[in-house]
């Protein structure tokens, strides 16, 4: 019993860790981005793309702690079927998460903009600025997140504690990283979606293109909105 508990512990630790560490880096970025005098809508370009490098650095490091190949990130592993349905899955799973997440903001926050579509929405964007935000949102934050969640995370907390624990820790993680109580509600929903797929299919690309069907949708709703 003592052995279990120290390894749900160890797993809420890590878990707490990579948080803290990831949002004081995320901070950090964010205020030296300040800083330079970016003008237009380069500070927030800038923001989009710090955010997913910075991920994947810590990802970088939390590689090094591990040895051998992580076969969940072969490729080989995915099933075409799979890919095609997780990315539909995606698109079709946005407009009810979106809803969950607006109908919460709305109850308890009387408000229903959140800062990330703010930190998003571009003022008259070039068309080389508006290239830069989709390719950051649709491709490399999905990416970066899920290396970084459902790929060293993941991997790391399965050596501690049983996979249903592991899918809950890591949606828990995901969510509270985005920094917004009713978001953070909405991703945690979409994380344990991620998890559970990730266990399914025992790889994280097919998460990887769920993710970006749901960011196609939900960035084409707040281009939609701000045209």
């Amino acid at each position: 019993m003592n052995t279990a508990e120290n390894q749900n512990g160890t797993a809420i630790l890590t878990a707490l860790c990579l948080l803290v560490i990831s949002s004081s880096a995320l901070l950090l970025g964010s205020q030296l981005l300040s800083l330079i005098g970016l003008s237009g809508n380069w500070p927030k370009l800038a923001i989009m793309l710090w955010t997913p490098v910075c991920l994947l650095s810590l990802a970088v490091i939390m590689r090094r702690f591990r040895s051998g190949p992580i076969r969940s990130w072969s490729v080989q592993n995915m099933r075409i079927k799979v890919a095609i349905g997780a990315f539909l899955l995606g698109i079709c799973s946005a407009p009810i998460l979106a809803l969950i997440t607006n109908e919460i903001r709305v109850a308890f926050f009387d408000e229903e903009l959140n800062h990330q579509i703010a930190l998003v929405m571009l003022a008259n964007p070039t068309l080389i600025e508006s290239c830069i935000a989709a390719f950051s949102i649709i491709i490399f934050v999905p990416i970066a997140e899920e290396v970084l969640y459902r790929g060293l995370l993941f991997d790391y907390l399965r050596t501690l504690v049983s996979d249903r624990s592991v899918v809950l820790v890591s949606a828990i993680t995901f969510g509270i990283a985005h920094f917004d109580v009713a978001n953070s509600i909405g991703t945690g929903i979409l994380g344990i979606g991620l998890g559970a797929l990730r266990l399914k299919s025992n790889t994280i690309w097919p998460c990887i293109l769920l993710h970006s069907g749901f960011n196609l949708v939900g960035y084409s709703v707040i281009l939609l909105s701000n045209a």
